[in-house]
């Protein structure tokens, strides 16, 4: 896997059905082991440099902007994901944003990631071709997976896990698990499917759709908020 960090890395927050802003957080399943975890989660925001490449001052963001606690809604060892709902709902400046999903098996064209590599500040990694269905082990469910063949921008590494995988349409289709990329050789990933996420489970605490369509809508999709 790719975990590393006690407290969230990115790790997704993301929209409901409803759109009324509460405070979903998502991240990978072996980061969250049980609903005992989730009351100690320490949530960091916008710990993120403004430049990008090399060559550049170092500045890592805010280091400041943290909220601490969440209570547990859903968990999946075999798909590696939990949901959980943070206990305080962040505040205004801290410019949250609600991520977009889509949960469809429709495979996307493009892909990108965004995470905390190493607890580094957030980095972007982009693959510009499709990815491909595949498998992560055994004690994983079969074809649950999507599959990064070579990043063409980036890379990921321990702690990246949980990061989101967005499709070209900047929505949710996935989740770090893990894989074998690194810097010298950044190839490799697998993400948890969202759409198997979603609803392959029945129980409401090993899956998505209770929480984010709680109306049972039937929506396939829904584009991000953020309380700017």
């Amino acid at each position: 896997d790719k975990s590393g960090l006690e407290s969230s890395d990115l790790n997704e927050m993301v929209n409901n059905v409803r759109q009324d802003k509460t405070p979903y957080l998502m991240t990978a399943g072996h980061c969250i082991t049980n609903a005992i975890d989730a009351p100690s989660l320490l949530i960091c925001f916008n710990y993120e440099s403004p430049y990008c490449g090399f060559g550049r001052t170092s500045l890592n963001g805010y280091a400041d902007q943290t909220l601490a606690g969440s209570i547990f809604k859903a968990r999946s060892d075999s798909l590696d994901f939990a949901l959980v709902e943070l206990e305080t709902i962040p505040p205004a400046e801290f410019r949250p944003f609600y991520a977009g999903w889509n949960n469809s098996n429709t495979i996307p064209t493009s892909t990108f990631s965004i995470h905390h590599p190493l607890g580094d500040v957030k980095k972007v990694s982009v693959d510009q071709n499709a990815p491909t269905v595949d498998s992560f082990s055994p004690d994983f469910l079969t074809n649950g997976f999507w599959k990064i063949g070579t990043w063409e921008i980036g890379t990921t590494e321990d702690g990246s896990s949980g990061g989101p995988l967005f499709n070209e349409k900047k929505l949710i289709v996935g989740s770090l698990t893990g894989g074998n990329s690194t810097c010298q050789n950044p190839s490799d990933d697998l993400f948890a499917m969202f759409n198997k996420q979603w609803n392959h489970y029945s129980s409401p605490t090993q899956q998505l759709k209770t929480w984010l369509d709680p109306d049972n809508s039937g929506m396939t999709q829904i584009g991000r908020a953020s309380c700017r």
